[in-house]
């Protein structure tokens, strides 16, 4: 039974009532300045943590003392923490951690706990529901649980502590066992396998603010490659070239069109993309930026990723290999603006996943990026002279650097592996290039001649 004088209700409820408002008031303020102490580990060990799309600069073993207030962006909701643990060979492992702050929600769950206390002894705050005496059902929020001090209105802070499983990684690209004899058919009849290319590169653009430094250079290292012995030789009537100014929309799209349509089934057919890349305003499609793109009409100038596609998907070839080094420093916003920090990393995020969606939908396609999610691409003098580090490391690899089993033979797989490692080194690991798609055979990319 429960007893209330007049005097009892008269003195103790408004002090509740005084103490429920100072509380309410203060609350949110402490959380949004709290922070917590998160300790990573991992099996194995060394795995890199990034938290909300940007790296931590520690590895497991760690801890790491987390904010909780953040502001959304594309990685993560307000007040979220998105954490992923990224370890070479091994699946990402990504935890969400979401704390919702409702200072009426929370101050009234410690209310209720005072209330339940005093009047009928029931511990009111365990986030369940809770029948009082008097037949009331009462419905507790489920919130977290932040202690607090009463006499300076602090949360205390709490450690979290995340362990990661990490799952070996198994090869996107998946290899049969092959002839060696890879540029001559086995049978008689079939056709001897022809290459057709387009490679662009666009450094000078019209409008200046865009310009890059070595993205033709690239491109024409690149081209020079497949011109070589070790590249095939590809004719001059199967390879197209667009650099500077000549790398317009409308000749892009032309190029890959008119290339590709004559590829056979057994042929192989290249794009090679060095250029700005741009995720439209909806963040569902992603625009090459061509030499005559106007920054401020990106969807109306770009080059979409579904003109390329569509070139691809026309033509016959079931050996097609996409290239692109689009994730540049400086790189232009869908509303046309020069992004830099955390929005750069946020597009070229974006830009990352909307490529790896492109291997998805094409299982003869295999697409190689040179650089990973929320990266971006870097480019010295110091990589031959001048050029991007990733396509300075893709032509060595293919010249013979990457013939990891000393037969002749550059593969895909000794390829990535030859690259990946050499521009995470060179970057100290601020840069990944990525393999995506699937593949039928260990697909040999150039042939080691002697010197």
């Amino acid at each position: 039974m429960i007893i209330a004088t007049k005097r009892f209700k008269t003195i103790v409820l408004p002090f509740y009532f005084v103490l429920f408002t100072l509380l309410t008031s203060s609350c949110a303020t402490v959380f949004n300045g709290s922070k917590q102490k998160v300790m990573f580990t991992s099996n194995p060990a060394g795995a890199e943590v990034f938290i909300n799309g940007k790296t931590t600069g520690k590895v497991t073993p760690c801890t790491v003392n987390v904010r909780r207030k953040v502001k959304a962006s594309p990685n993560n909701r307000q007040n979220e923490q998105y954490y992923v643990l990224k370890k070479e060979g091994y699946h990402d492992y990504e935890i969400k951690d979401w704390r919702g702050i409702s200072s009426g929600a929370t101050i009234g769950n410690s209310i209720a706990t005072i209330i339940g206390a005093t009047f009928i002894g029931v511990g009111a705050g365990s986030g369940n529901d809770t029948t009082f005496q008097t037949g009331l059902l009462l419905g507790l929020p489920m919130v977290a649980s932040f202690p607090l001090d009463f006499m300076t209105g602090a949360i205390y802070t709490y450690d979290k502590q995340i362990n990661a499983n990490l799952i070996k990684k198994e090869r996107e690209v998946v290899y049969l066992k092959t002839d060696s004899t890879v540029f001559k058919p086995t049978d008689p009849t079939e056709k001897l396998a022809k290459v057709y290319a387009v490679i662009v590169g666009v450094s000078d653009y019209h409008d200046k603010k865009m310009n890059l430094k070595y993205a033709d250079d690239d491109a024409r290292l690149f081209y020079n490659f497949l011109k070589s012995p070790n590249g095939g030789a590809v004719p001059d009537q199967n390879i197209t070239l667009l650099l500077n100014t000549d790398a317009t929309r409308a000749n892009i799209i032309k190029a890959v069109n008119n290339q590709f349509k004559s590829a056979f089934e057994e042929d192989v057919v290249i794009v090679y993309m060095a250029s700005h890349g741009v995720p439209s305003s909806h963040g569902d499609e992603l625009y090459f930026l061509g030499a005559d793109t106007d920054r401020e009409n990106l969807e109306g100038t770009g080059v979409s990723q579904y003109d390329i596609q569509k070139a691809l998907n026309n033509c016959k070839s079931q050996k097609k290999i996409w290239i692109s080094d689009a994730c540049h420093s400086g790189s232009v916003g869908a509303n046309g603006s020069i992004m830099r920090g955390e929005e750069e990393r946020a597009a070229s995020n974006m830009v990352n996943r909307l490529l790896s969606n492109v291997a998805n939908y094409d299982k003869s396609l295999i697409l190689l990026t040179a650089s990973s999610a929320g990266e971006t691409s870097q480019e010295s003098a110091q990589w031959g002279g001048g050029h991007g580090v990733f396509t300075h490391y893709l032509v060595e690899g293919l010249q013979g650097a990457a013939d990891e089993n000393k037969n002749g033979l550059v593969d895909v797989r000794e390829l990535y592996e030859y690259v990946r490692s050499r521009v995470s080194k060179d970057t100290n690991k601020k840069q990944f290039p990525e393999l995506k798609g699937v593949y039928q055979n260990r697909f040999p990319m150039s042939v080691v001649t002697s010197k």
